[in-house]
């Protein structure tokens, strides 16, 4: 019956709602739900009020690994009271206990709260058994806060999720990340040289993060220093990228996004997107394609999926088409697909394409099969099929 339970609502509200609701059916119902540990590993922390009540639950998964959803979004009020405080402390000291058991932690809350979570009560934790990381911080407009410093274990931590927010942690622990999306994040992460490195001042040459093979970059510029940028990735090993908000607002913007747009090229890519870029970013991200002379190798020779995302498809040429050969899918949103059916309907463009997918803004996708050039009747067909006066 255990097993039954197991296969109950995934999310963490509502499984543990219904774990609870279970385990008073009936006594024997009961003891099967709180002596199964496996079913009280998907947890989620909503109100530090019950403190006791999360204690309670958290030690029902005894040895094994569990996964937490932490959803403070705004300040709670209670925080401010003597007794709000108290429980607050109770909730994360009963975390702290069990945090070397965390598998995945999913944090949206404000700075205020990460600050009381990550620089208070998991000061200098440490994360041994933790595979992926969510942090959000829920106001874009408020000041960027850094965390920590943590410890990660390099062996299992492979994927990371920053908004709104940076953490510390020693370079040597990102060693194993394979998918890092950083959104109005800091560029420092990216850069070896503004890593933390337990070697310094002397910093590795080699990337850290050698292993990154999906990125996500939006709103986010890279950061030189003095002595230049220095990738903490390698970008060979990139089979995804997503890079997304992107503005050249002045001369400066524009050559931070060049350096990013340099950085961030592999040809070894299978899937990219590209989402609110505007026209000079978009351009300069196009210009590598456009320049190429006749002949040349595809820039992206393996890519199978493109996406794109309110850009400016006039600055799309046949010379850009031509550094896609092998992608399949193509998909637009909130975008006028005319200017690409026209140029299209040269079957030597994308000649393995033969749907685009269509998101207008507002509405429901469409599929629109590859426009087809008209038949070219030979002359002398042509004259055969005249008809005789």
């Amino acid at each position: 019956m255990g097993y039954i339970f197991e296969s109950l609502s995934p999310t963490p509200v509502s499984f543990t709602i219904a774990l609870i609701t279970a385990s008073h059916v009936c006594t024997r119902w009961r003891h099967i739900v709180i002596g199964t540990p496996s079913l009280w590993t998907i947890l989620a922390i909503h109100t530090t009020r019950l403190p006791e009540v999360f204690a309670d639950i958290v030690s029902r998964s005894e040895n094994y690994c569990f996964k937490l959803n932490i959803n403070l979004p705004s300040l709670d009020p209670g925080l401010l009271s003597d007794q709000g405080k108290l429980e607050f402390r109770a909730t994360f000291k009963t975390l702290k206990r069990h945090v070397e058991r965390l598998q995945t932690l999913h944090v949206e809350a404000n700075n205020w709260t990460f600050f009381l979570i990550f620089n208070r009560y998991l000061y200098e934790a440490s994360f041994p058994k933790l595979v992926e990381l969510y942090l959000r911080q829920v106001d874009p407009t408020a000041r960027r806060y850094t965390l920590g410093p943590v410890t990660f274990n390099p062996e299992v931590f492979t994927k990371i999720h920053l908004e709104s927010i940076m953490i510390d942690c020693d370079a040597s622990c990102l060693a194993g990340l394979r998918t890092v999306k950083l959104i109005n994040s800091s560029g420092t992460f990216l850069n070896q040289r503004q890593l933390h490195h337990s070697t310094y001042p002397t910093i590795p040459q080699a990337p850290v993060m050698a292993n990154i093979a999906k990125l996500f970059i939006g709103f986010t510029s890279l950061a030189p220093t003095i002595d230049g940028f220095l990738p903490s990735f390698y970008p060979p090993s990139l089979h995804a990228l997503a890079l997304a908000w992107i503005s050249s607002s002045s001369a400066a913007a524009a050559e931070a996004n060049r350096c990013l747009f340099h950085h961030t090229y592999s040809q070894n890519l299978r899937y990219l997107r590209c989402h609110s870029i505007d026209a000079v970013s978009f351009e300069i991200f196009l210009s590598p394609m456009k320049s190429l002379p006749p002949h040349s190798p595809p820039r992206y020779p393996f890519l199978q999926r493109l996406v794109l995302v309110q850009v400016d498809l006039k600055a799309v040429n046949a010379h850009v088409l031509r550094s896609f050969p092998q992608v399949r899918s193509l998909t637009l949103v909130d975008l006028d697909p005319d200017p690409l059916l026209t140029l299209l309907l040269d079957t030597e463009l994308m000649p393995v394409l033969h749907f685009i997918t269509v998101f207008p803004a507002g509405g429901h996708s469409t599929m629109i099969p590859r426009p087809r050039p008209a038949p070219v009747v030979p002359p002398s067909e042509a004259l055969h099929c005249t008809t005789p006066l």
